[in-house]
């Protein structure tokens, strides 16, 4: 499987798009740019949000 592009609108990711390429990718960024959100979108993606996570009301 090859992802080219992932489009997020939640938390810091309003609108914003991450282009990747074929290969390892790395987030490379200032801190409080939405690294963290980024990880945290893509394992949502691929595993779902927890019902821990959707009781606490967060931006996940």
């Amino acid at each position: 499987m090859y992802i080219k592009k992932l489009k997020a609108s939640f938390g810091k990711l309003q609108g914003e798009e991450l282009i990747l390429s074929k290969g390892l990718n790395i987030i490379e960024a200032p801190n409080e740019s939405g690294k963290s959100t980024w990880s945290h979108f893509i394992r949502a993606m691929f595993y779902g949000i927890s019902t821990s996570e959707r009781s606490k009301g967060g931006s996940v």
